[in-house]
Parts: structure tokens; C-alpha cells; sequence
């Protein structure tokens, strides 16, 4: 029936998939910045998100307020790759 076919469909492929395509140099002067892009996608629905390695910091920080299990996870640290510093 219908619901067969949805649990098949849905067992091949996860609802929902976060990763980090690339990073790039953004900015000008003394605010020169890396810029992570972050996909999601969630069932059929996809997203382009851009963040800054600053707003992970600060959303990990809100999170592990709010959910000591959180805390567990170390925040990794900004590395420098050369002249770049890069999210390892």
C-alpha cells in the first residue's frame, strides 16, 4: 500500500543531511573571515546556510546552557592552515 512504499522510499535515503561543502575568504581589511557554507537538506527541502566560525562558537556555547549533555562535545578550535584558519 501507500505506506509501504513511504517507509521503502524513506529507508534508501535519510530525511535529513547537514554537511560543509566549503569555506572562502569574505570581507575586507581587518574583517577579512572565513565563511562556512553549511547544506541541509531535509526530505525534499534544501538549504544554503553561511556562517562564520564565531556563530558556532556562540551557538555551541547557547546549546550546552541549555543541555549539560552538550558539554561533552568539545567545540573544535580554530586552526591555522598557513595564512587561513579553518574549522578542524
Amino acid at each position: 500500500g501507500v505506506g509501504s512504499h513511504s517507509t521503502e522510499k524513506s529507508s534508501h535515503r535519510p530525511l535529513v543531511n547537514i554537511w560543509l561543502p566549503t569555506a572562502f575568504l569574505t570581507g575586507k581589511g581587518a574583517d577579512v573571515h572565513h565563511v562556512y557554507q553549511v547544506y541541509i537538506r531535509i526530505a525534499n527541502e534544501e538549504w544554503n546556510v553561511y556562517r562564520r566560525y564565531s556563530d558556532f562558537l556562540k551557538l555551541h556555547q547557547l546549546l550546552c546552557k541549555q543541555d549539560s549533555a552538550v558539554s561533552a562535545f568539545k567545540f573544535p578550535p580554530k586552526k591555522k592552515v598557513g595564512k587561513k584558519v579553518w574549522l578542524l
